[in-house]
């Protein structure tokens, strides 16, 4: 049907007045923001006090990384000589030592040495690798800002870029932004003379926890509560006695979580009874037939914190009740003495059962209780605190905490140039298990673990094959194929936003590698992805094409543009349309197992946040 001449004028009418009103209200936003950055820097520099940035500042940590360095060497020194010189061969050593008797150190060449921490090898976590990686760390980052902030116009050039990144993340929070924040105020603290309340003023408002997550004492219970029946040869000998026997334990262990701010505390509290039907003790001709229940209470405290996981002596108080049933003796006369005196052995006899018993379930419950829990305290230290440390990546704020009816993690993962969440977690989904991941977190540890590493051809084939169980064609590297590399941006490498239920990834490249040939030009790969959950886990389904760009506002040169279209190619497979974790699956088998129970049911991505929960599926109910 033909629309009228009268309705065609009026849907144009209306059309151009919805442009015209989004126009206004977009360049109405420009003077807002510039009036707001304009009146944040005039407030900081009316705080902000200068001063002077001079190589001086930089002799203190020279000397700590002189001092961390001649502590290696010192170390070195006493390991076999092959391993000694294997670690000064990774660690590029001579190179390292060049550097630091030169008048001017080459930051470029620290840098690379630096990178070596971020490959992970076992004994790289020992105090003395970790003191050399946090002095150099420290060194090459000052040494930067030194640089930088003694150019003249840099302070004020720092101001405007402050104010401006602070007055659009007013409007739009984002990682960006917040990314420009945490540099400027850190460079601009090493370059006052006053003025630190107010930088400090500023980074509490991204102080906030960037990880949150619970578990729900119900889940602990349901991996850890369970019924216990045990059966125990009794045998044994003291003081020219002997007592033979068997006896039954029968116990129930759950879980009880005590309130703590600091650390969380979890006692597993065992509850049951011992009871042995026929025992018997002989001492000389004397024989006693007897029987015995004792009531068991044993607590053992499970302690949480960024440390890992220890415990506290198991606790154990036991009740006992002996009743003697038949008492003989080869001469008639040992035997009446020995029925007068079992009423007053009797107390005795309790006291020996209830230590006996306290002791062994002491024991059991130590034993269940490391062997339950070892495996978890070892993938906790060996697969995350020590290679964190190793890299610089530790959380600034790792805290766990119990309330009475759940288990908590906070963490801030930031540098001191970086920032946290700007506002605190969102409220986690009511389910078994549950966390909110805050997109700072990702970009902020990416920068440590990525930034300036050159990532070849056969590792993101390896990632690929780690992530969904299989290797791409495009990806596949052979004897006629050209070897690749890319090697991340030393600043924002990895960037990911959380928004209206997408994840967007931006990859910043600042190296790239094809056969003999060598780009160095700033390259972003982009690409975003709606989430959806199953039964297996998320599920990523691309939206759109996967873009590879030049940083740069300008066209790119014919080799710059076949480099973009080969990372086109290889990268459209890294990010493919559907992205299933198939290579994520835990195993069937082992204490891993258990998390082939969990069902991801409440998920939600919006503001900057993941948030994500969990429920244990009752496998029964499932099949039915």
């Amino acid at each position: 049907m033909k629309m009228s001449k009268f309705a065609e004028w009026r849907v144009i009418l209306l059309s151009g007045i919805m442009v015209h009103f989004f126009l206004s209200q977009a360049s109405a936003e420009i003077p807002r923001q510039t009036e707001r950055a304009r009146q944040i820097r005039q407030q900081l520099a009316m705080q902000l006090e200068p001063r002077v940035v001079s190589p001086a500042q930089l002799e203190p940590y020279r000397e700590q990384l002189l001092l961390a360095v001649d502590a290696l060497s010192a170390f070195l020194d006493t390991a076999d000589p092959e391993v000694a010189e294997g670690w000064r061969n990774y660690l590029q050593w001579d190179a390292l030592l060049n550097e630091l008797a030169a008048e001017q150190s080459d930051l470029e060449v620290l840098s690379e040495v630096l990178i070596s921490f971020r490959r992970y090898h076992q004994g790289i976590e020992l105090d003395p690798f970790q003191k050399l990686q946090q002095t150099l760390q420290a060194y090459v980052h000052e040494a930067e800002i030194v640089g930088a902030m003694k150019a003249e116009g840099q302070f004020d050039h720092c101001l405007s870029q402050l104010a401006s990144a602070l007055s659009r993340h007013e409007i739009r929070p984002n990682y960006e932004d917040a990314h420009i924040i945490g540099r400027e105020l850190y460079c601009l603290e090493k370059s006052i003379e006053s003025g630190h309340a107010a930088i400090d003023q500023i980074r509490d408002r991204f102080r906030h926890p960037n990880l949150y997550g619970k578990v729900e004492l119900a889940l602990i219970n349901r991996m850890i509560e369970r019924d216990l029946e045990q059966a125990t040869t009794i045998y044994e000998v003291s003081d020219r006695r002997t007592t033979r026997g068997q006896a039954n334990t029968f116990a129930h262990v759950k879980a009880v979580l005590q309130p703590d701010p600091k650390q969380a505390s979890v006692d597993l509290v065992l509850k049951g009874t011992c009871r042995a039907p026929t025992t018997i003790t002989e001492q000389g001709q004397i024989r006693v037939r007897g029987s015995f229940q004792t009531e068991i209470e044993a607590s053992k405290r499970m302690l949480v914190d960024k440390e890992g996981i220890r415990f506290l002596p198991a606790q154990v108080q036991c009740s006992t009740d002996v009743a003697f049933h038949d008492i003989s003796a080869d001469r008639p006369v040992v035997e009446r003495i020995a029925r007068r005196r079992a009423p007053r052995m009797r107390p005795e006899a309790e006291d020996d059962v209830s230590r006996q018993t306290e002791q062994r379930i002491a024991q059991e419950l130590d034993t269940q209780a490391s062997q339950a829990l070892q495996e978890a305290n070892r993938m906790f230290t060996d697969y995350f605190c020590a290679p964190n440390r190793c890299y610089g990546t530790f959380p600034e704020l790792l805290r766990f905490s119990t309330l009475p009816d759940k288990l908590q993690v906070h963490m801030r993962s930031a540098r001191p140039w970086q920032l946290g969440a700007p506002e605190p977690p969102p409220a986690v989904p009511e389910n078994d298990f549950g966390f909110a991941l805050h997109e700072s977190v990702i970009g902020n540890y990416s920068e440590g673990l990525f930034g300036g590493k050159e990532i070849t051809d056969r590792q993101w084939l390896s990632c690929l094959n780690t992530l969904t169980g299989s290797e791409p064609r495009v990806l596949w590297v052979h004897d006629r194929t050209e070897r690749w590399s890319v090697t991340f941006a030393n600043q924002r490498p990895i960037v990911v936003s959380f928004c209206d239920d997408m994840i967007g990834f931006t990859l910043r490249m600042k190296r790239f590698h094809r056969g003999e040939e060598q780009l160095d030009s700033m390259i972003d790969i982009k690409s975003a992805f709606h989430v959806e959950t199953t039964r297996d886990g998320p599920v990523f389904f691309r939206q759109g094409d996967v873009t590879v760009q030049l940083v740069e506002d300008r066209p790119a040169t014919t080799e710059e543009q076949q480099a973009l279209d080969f990372l086109h190619r290889k990268f459209s497979a890294v990010m493919p349309e559907e992205l299933y974790f198939d290579g994520l699956v835990p195993p069937a088998g082992g204490s891993l197992a258990m998390m082939r129970k969990f069902c991801p049911d409440a998920f939600r991505i919006d503001k900057g946040w993941l948030r994500l929960g969990y429920s244990m599926v009752d496998e029964k109910a499932d099949e039915s």
